[in-house]
Formats: C-alpha cells, sequence, structure tokens
C-alpha cells in the first residue's frame, strides 16, 4: 500500500560494542572561541537500520534493525565561534564521517554527508535575530541501494523578543528554509528507495514557526 511506513523488531540482535579514539582540542578567547575532534571508532555487532524486503510485509516502507559483524566509523569536527563587535557574532561549524563495513568494505548508508553551517548573529537586552546557512554535500558513496543524495543549502532565520516590561514574557520565531528548497536528508531516505518514491522523503520547504512563553 503506497504510502505506508513501519519498523518491525528483530529479537535476534546482538549487542553492539566499540572502542576507538578520541582527539580533540578546544581554545577561548576574549571573543572567540574554536574547538575541534578527530575521532575513529570500530563496532563489534554495529546495530544498522535497512529497509525489509520480504513477502512477509508487503507493504512499502518497512525497516528494522540488522547487525554488521565489523564496522569503522572515522570522522572529524571543526566549530568556532568569533564575536567580532557589540551585539554581534558569527559561528561556523564542519563535520564530516565515513562508515565501512570491514568484511566487505562497502559503505555504510546510515552515516550522514559532510556538513557545514555558516550563521550570523545580534542579540541585544531585549531582543535578538539570527540567521544560519546550512550546507551538505552530496552523498554519492553509499553500500547497496543507499540513497544517493545530491548536496543542498539551507537559509534559516529566527529571532527572539523578551519585553523588559513584562518578566518572565518571550517570544520566538523564525522563518526555515527561507528559498524553498527542495532537498533530502540522505539518512532519513530507507534504502532501495525508487525514482519515483523518493519526493516522500524530502525535508519541509519553507515553514514558520512561532512560540510565545510565560514563566513564573
Amino acid at each position: 500500500q503506497p504510502g505506508s511506513y513501519a519498523r518491525v523488531g528483530n529479537p535476534d540482535l546482538e549487542p553492539e560494542t566499540s572502542s576507538g579514539f578520541e582527539i580533540g582540542f578546544s581554545k577561548q578567547g576574549a571573543d572567540y572561541s574554536v574547538s575541534g575532534t578527530v575521532f575513529n571508532n570500530y563496532y563489534r555487532n554495529f546495530i544498522d537500520t535497512v529497509t525489509v524486503d520480504s513477502p512477509d510485509y508487503p507493504v512499502a516502507g518497512i525497516t528494522s534493525n540488522v547487525n554488521v559483524a565489523r564496522v569503522q566509523i572515522y570522522g572529524a569536527e571543526l566549530r568556532g565561534e568569533w564575536r567580532f563587535a557589540d551585539n554581534w557574532r558569527s559561528w561556523a561549524s564542519v563535520a564530516g564521517a565515513v562508515g565501512r563495513d570491514r568484511d566487505t568494505d562497502a559503505y555504510i548508508n546510515s552515516i550522514p554527508a559532510l556538513r557545514a553551517i555558516l550563521g550570523l548573529g545580534y542579540a541585544a537586552e531585549q531582543w535578538g535575530t539570527d540567521v544560519s546557512v546550512t550546507f551538505a554535500a552530496a552523498r554519492d558513496k553509499v553500500g547497496a541501494n543507499g540513497f544517493d543524495a545530491p548536496g543542498y543549502g539551507v537559509v534559516d532565520t529566527m529571532f527572539w523578543w523578551q519585553p523588559e516590561r513584562f518578566k518572565g514574557f518571550k517570544v520566538q520565531g523564525g522563518v526555515f528554509n527561507v528559498f524553498d528548497k527542495k532537498y533530502w536528508n540522505a539518512v532519513g531516505v530507507p534504502d532501495g528507495t525508487s525514482a519515483t518514491a523518493k519526493d516522500r522523503f524530502t525535508e519541509p520547504g519553507r515553514s514558520f514557526k512561532l512560540a510565545v512563553s510565560q514563566k513564573f
């Protein structure tokens, strides 16, 4: 039945174990901060999510968890912030990882593509606003039946207002995916998704959010 989705259990799953290392650094200055990490992990019985193709489950979109005997996942992350003027700040981050089945050398499809975020913000005593751009590289190194996702860039804007005369009152909101970009989060698309069905898994287009809170 098109449009049906479900997850089935796997009573034969083995516990996942891992070993590895992570090396990082952090530097804080009067008007800036920067940090980074590099990691390399080895897994036994890695728990991965796969699409089930079985006559026992005749509807589309069936997923389940399985063990992959030996997996290596390695990558790095770098982030920083710069407070370059009164009330102004900018920030950036970039992160990427690679996952492989050590027995078959196939890529692990649950690993996201390289991703970077750039942001600019202004914050006064009672209000503030941010704009950020998220970039993701194309994910073209995938395992069997993995989704070959194109890269994208998405712009989000956010604001907040906290009037002094109303203690504890706050308004927050934003416009997300400002330019209504059509894009996919690669790890959110089930393996084996056909070209005709892939549009079911696109991320939200332009959207608006508003929240009002009062603390007492």
